[in-house]
């Protein structure tokens, strides 16, 4: 049996199905095949009127800007969904920058 070696993810390999909702600079990654409905209340509230919808394959490789893909993996796993507010991820990203 061989153990993976220190620093090497788990799922770079795994690539899940998406759907993206976006609405005034929020974004909600949901699981392919799951339906809106189906999230809690307070997912949809927060989220807002909905502005677009895409479809798309998701690793935690996939490049994002300010936000970790791997969080976003995981989340996808654990939870069916995530939510995202871009400007929280820049603003996130700067200050450990700066730190």
């Amino acid at each position: 049996m061989t153990l993976p070696v220190a620093g090497t993810r788990l799922l770079s390999n795994l690539a899940i199905g998406v759907t993206l909702y976006r609405s005034a600079g929020r974004a909600l990654f949901v699981r392919a095949g799951s339906r809106p409905e189906d999230l809690p209340p307070y997912v949809l509230k927060w989220l807002g009127e909905v502005e677009s919808i895409e479809e798309a394959e998701f690793s935690e490789t996939t490049p994002m800007i300010g936000i970790s893909a791997a969080a976003v993996m995981y989340d996808l796993i654990a939870h069916g969904y995530c939510l995202v507010e871009p400007d929280s991820a820049v603003a996130a990203g700067q200050s450990r920058s700066t730190a």
